[in-house]
Order: C-alpha cells, then structure tokens, then sequence
C-alpha cells in the first residue's frame, strides 16, 4: 500500500527542530510488456487436382472455433467454373490380322473395327464472370427437413423429436430437385415448394434467410470436434449460380452444330449428323474437406492407396468398419458458400416509393435511367409478388453468348483444319487440346526446319511430317484470313 505523505507530517531533524516538509513520492512501476501481436492459426491443408482442399490439421479437429475460421477463410477462394466443349465421331476402319495353326500354318483374314476420333476437345473459362464479393461467398446451411448427412454414413432428416434417417423416396426426391437447381442457376436456399416469382419468369434470388438450419456453422463445427469417430469427415460444399446452365449448353451446342454444317472440309469426311458434341459446365475447387489426423484417414485421403487397397480387397472391410462401427465414420455436408455470376438486388426497398409510382411495372421514383439505358439492361428490372423491384446484376447468359459466339464458331473449324490435315497425313500425331499452335515448330521456315534434323535417323519421316505441318499452318491462315 502506497501511502501519500500530507501537510501534517512532521520529521524531526538531526538538531531537533521540527519542520513541515513533504517528502516525495517514488514509485517504482515496471509497466507491463504489451501483448504479443495476434496471429491467426495455420492449418495444414494440401489442394488436389480437382482443386479441392483437405486438411488433416489435428487442432480443426479438436476446436470448433478454429475449424469455423478455417472455413471461413478458405471459403474466400471461389469455385472454378468452365465450359468444356468435345466433339467426336466415329469411324470404320479395316486392319489385317495374321493367326497361326499349330501345324506353324499362317493365315491372314481382315476385319474391321470401330474408332472414335476426337475432333477438338477445349475449355472455355467462365470464373472471370463471378461477381466480386469482397465479404466472401453467402453462407448457406441445409434446413432441418433436407435429407442430408449429419454426422452419420446416410441421409438424415432432423424435427423437434431429432433426426431420423431418410427415406429413399425423400432422398431421390431432394436429388432430383438439386439436380434442377443447379442446373437452372437457382441458389442453394432456394426451397422446392415455390420455384419462381413473377409467373414463373424468373425466381428472386436476394439472400434471405440463407442459414436455415436449426443450428448454425459453429454449431455444427463443434458437433464434429465433439465426435469421437476415427474416420469422419466435415465438408462445406461451394456451388455457383445465376445463370441457366442447360440454357447456355443447348445453345453453345447448336453454334459447334452449326459451326461444322457450314465448313466444306468436315463434310468431306464425317456429315454433319455423325458428330457426337458435348457441351457441359464444370467446377473446380468446390470442396473444403476437413478429416481426422489419424494415419488410417491420412492414407485413405490418396487415391493410389486405395486402389490398391481396393485390389487387395481390404477396403470393404474398411468400408464395413466406417457405415457400422460406433467408432467408425460419419459424414458432415450440411453447409457451403454460394457465388453469383448474376443476382437479383432490390433497388427499390421502401413501401412508400413503391405506392408513389402511378405504374408498378416502371422504375421507382429517383431511379437512374441513364445506367440502364439499353434495351437489354432495362429487361433486368424485375418486380415481385410483393411489389419489390429488383434489378439483376452481373452478365447474363445472353450478353455472355454474344461475346462467345464468334469465338466459339471459329475455333471449331480452326482446330478441324489440324484433323483435315490429318486424314491426309496419317503420319501425323497430334494432341488436338485446346492450344491451337500447340503444333509449333522451332522456326517458322520450313527450310531451316529441315536442315535441323539431317543428322536424325528418321530424317526422311521427319521431313515429310515438318511439310505438312507447315502445310496446316498455311492452310489453315488462307482460310480464316481470307
């Protein structure tokens, strides 16, 4: 206790007279060091091909809290979409085959055998299209009635008495009804019992109530730390929507149909109703996989192990042990993030602006036409049910169509000139992907070419393969050029 001397204090000198002094106050204070800096715990993950992530991390599995910011941090990389375009067709061909007899007799006999050629096969990448969303994705968890996993090897759905496991017919249903929304572009939370406002025409997508689960994200972060199971896992599933993707598909497919009815040089082969074309959307990097420390699932997390786990057949028994043992597996997929490529935002919030405009189907009062001005832009102001005008952002499926469809149209007879060349030059071998000049050479002269490889064995090969790949590259500049 510090006591603070006063005016009545006394001290008696060594003469013996008194005198009111006050003394003075030291106080020795050791200020305290101030806190270390905060720094955000580092998980251990690994990022596959496919661009998903895993981590083994013991402390996400042990603290709810650090796999709740885990996800939320990985969450902020987006998914990875792209359109794959692949056309093929097949044909008949005739081989000689020799057999021979015991007897040492030989005889040869032809047949003919099917092959599929691979006419272009490339990929369009779509994630530039991605609005920005600086906060991150919208977080978005499964409701209770959704027959999803939580914590077990099957389908669960949960009510006010707990969970209970799905029926097969609720499970095929929810499937199908995932499989239509994501195909059609409607967001995560969107619930199947009203698909659409406005008649039909398009569904109001603005963010809701995204989290629809009884619980929320850290909830069931600290349901899995809590398990005790030695094969479980926790995924946070990221999607895209926003736009129609069969839309976009069906119609990227009839410009390569078309594409190809209207070039001379693939007619001369293979008619137009013999190739088989696909155009199908992809995502990388939708998955964020969270799995215990233990070796068992470290091993199990590489997919060589498992086949040969799989050809030695230990791994059923490992398959038994995880859906049966009390200890075994469980599986979490019961959250996500969401991307919008487009999306609906209400522009109009307030009641009374909405009764001020003498005509619903106009703009509110105070509303920027000068932003709008197209046609194309002024088709995006939508109004609700409720009277609410939304306008869509970003690029939509036609605006993205009309900046592709020159692209598209002339890349495909672009890469049939290289299989044209082909028929020609069967000697030829080329990887038809998505490089158009993937075929270069060291020079661009074909002479200084051919003067590189007198001093290879297969010289004469080689020279015929360097004519007629400078053959392609100057047929193919003729006829785009012209």
């Amino acid at each position: 206790m510090i006591k603070l001397p006063n005016d009545d204090d006394v001290e008696v000198g060594p003469s013996g007279s008194s005198s009111s002094q006050i003394e003075p106050l030291v106080v020795d204070v050791h200020p305290e060091e101030p806190p270390p800096e905060f720094a955000p715990y580092e998980a251990e993950y690994f990022t596959t091909s496919s661009g998903n992530i895993v981590s083994h991390d013991p402390h996400l599995n042990t603290d709810g809290e650090a796999l709740y910011r885990f996800l939320l941090a990985q969450s902020l990389l987006p998914p990875r979409p792209y359109l794959h375009c692949k056309a093929s067709h097949d044909e008949t061909r005739v081989r000689t085959v020799y057999h021979r007899d015991g007897n040492g007799n030989t005889t040869r006999r032809e047949e003919s055998y099917t092959e599929t050629i691979i006419d272009f096969d490339f990929m369009i990448d779509v994630s530039r299209e991605l609005l920005p969303t600086p906060d991150g994705p919208i977080h978005w968890s499964a409701a209770d009635s959704d027959p999803v996993f939580r914590g077990r090897m099957f389908r669960e759905i949960e009510n006010h008495t707990g969970k209970y496991r799905a029926r097969r017919g609720e499970v095929k249903k929810f499937q199908r009804w995932g499989k239509y929304r994501e195909g059609h572009g409607l967001p995560p939370w969107a619930p199947d019992s009203r698909l659409a406002l406005d008649g039909g025409e398009f569904y109001d997508d603005t963010p809701g109530n995204t989290l629809m689960s009884s619980k929320t994200l850290r909830e069931w972060a600290d349901e899995y730390c809590a398990s005790p199971k030695h094969l479980k896992e926790f995924t946070y599933r990221k999607v895209v929507y926003g736009w129609d993707l069969e839309f976009v598909q069906d119609r990227v497919q009839s410009l390569i149909r078309g594409s190809l009815a209207s070039n001379p040089f693939h007619l001369l082969f293979t008619p137009s109703s013999n190739y088989n074309i696909h155009a199908h959307f992809h995502h990388d990097a939708t998955k964020i996989h969270v799995r215990p420390s233990n070796r068992l699932s470290r091993l199990l997390s590489k997919t060589w192990v498992k086949v040969v786990l799989w050809i030695l057949l230990i791994y059923p028994f490992i398959w038994l042990f995880k859906r049966f043992h009390r200890k075994g597996g469980g599986r979490w997929e019961v959250c996500g993030g969401a991307s919008a490529i487009t999306r609906y935002e209400p522009f109009a919030p307030t009641p009374l602006e909405v009764e001020e405009s003498s005509n619903p189907k106009l703009p509110p009062p105070g509303y920027d036409e000068s932003q709008y001005a197209t046609e194309a832009q002024t088709n995006k102001v939508k109004i609700t049910r409720d009277g609410r005008r939304v306008l869509r952002r970003g690029t939509t499926e036609e605006e993205w169509l009309a900046r592709w469809e020159g692209t598209i149209t002339r890349a495909v007879p672009e890469f049939k000139v290289i299989g044209f060349m082909a028929h020609l030059f069967k000697f030829i071998q080329l990887d038809l992907l998505i490089n158009i000049d993937m075929y270069h050479l060291t020079t661009q002269n074909l002479w200084l070419d051919i003067l590189a490889l007198l001093g290879n064995s297969d010289t004469p090969s080689c020279i015929l393969k360097l004519v007629a790949l400078h053959i392609t590259r100057v047929l193919r500049d003729v006829i785009f050029t012209s």
